[in-house]
């Protein structure tokens, strides 16, 4: 596993938080449910859970067949990648028509964001292809592996700026503060922390994309489906992050944050 890309707001690798991972789940896997979850932008940090991965090293993301699961959770890494990342997401959530939540940096200026042509190729862009998103107000924080103790960081990590017992003198594999979790001997895994010790925010902000159920496979609300995957859902689970714009639809248009 690689861990040291992780330890910097450096990386390409944000893994994600509760804050998104919770009401994903509650959107696409709700307990009763019986469906599956993919991940197939994932790293050995990753506390998606989800029930299928694709982690770049024996499982190439772009590859795979989405479809092993009924729903997916997608964080692509944060570099040149992204775009293909949403090509290959457009594919099974459009041409295919299975449901998902994409999270991804919000940078509207963007071929990845808009749309458009790079070096003659045609390029889908989020805007262009999820159902509705969400520009999460405020910044999110992401989670990363952190080493326990200085003397556990793995290299080339040796001699890590932040380490947790830096910030919490008695951690250690057994007895670590909340929220962090053993990620393996002598590394946790948590909210990524600032100089302060405190959860520092990601230097960019957010967007949460996502894709209706399509086919109607899982139902709609209509069909008084017990656990719809449908936009009315998502701005339930997913509304008091930010403005919701819904792309597609006799309710498109842009909504603003839920409070509550």
């Amino acid at each position: 596993m690689k861990i040291a890309a992780c330890l910097t707001s450096k990386s390409m690798h944000y893994c994600t938080g509760p804050e998104i991972i919770i009401p994903a789940r509650r959107l696409l896997v709700p307990a009763g449910s019986g469906r599956t979850l993919i991940d197939p932008w994932t790293n050995g940090a990753s506390q998606v859970g989800a029930d299928y991965i694709a982690d770049g090293i024996d499982a190439d993301g772009h590859k795979i067949r989405w479809t092993v699961a009924d729903t997916s959770l997608e964080n692509p890494p944060y570099g040149d990648e992204i775009l293909d990342c949403i090509q290959t997401s457009h594919h099974w959530h459009v041409e295919v028509g299975m449901p998902g939540v994409w999270l991804g940096p919000s940078r509207t200026d963007t071929i990845w964001m808009q749309g458009g042509t790079k070096a003659g190729i045609r390029y889908v862009g989020i805007h262009e292809s999820a159902d509705a998103w969400i520009e999460v107000q405020g910044r999110l924080t992401f989670w990363c592996p952190i080493p326990i103790a200085e003397k556990d960081a793995p290299d080339p990590e040796k001699g890590a700026r932040y380490y947790l017992r830096r910030f919490f003198p008695k951690a250690t594999d057994d007895n670590l503060p909340a929220p962090f979790r053993l990620l393996e001997p002598g590394v946790a895994v948590g909210p990524e922390l600032g100089k302060n010790g405190k959860p520092q925010c990601a230097p960019f902000p957010s967007i949460v994309a996502f894709w209706a159920d399509r086919v109607g496979r899982y139902g709609r609300r209509e069909d008084e489906a017990e656990h719809p995957i449908d936009l009315r859902e998502f701005s339930r689970h997913f509304g008091r992050l930010g403005t919701l714009y819904v792309r597609t639809g006799p309710n498109n248009g842009v909504y603003p944050r839920r409070r509550g």
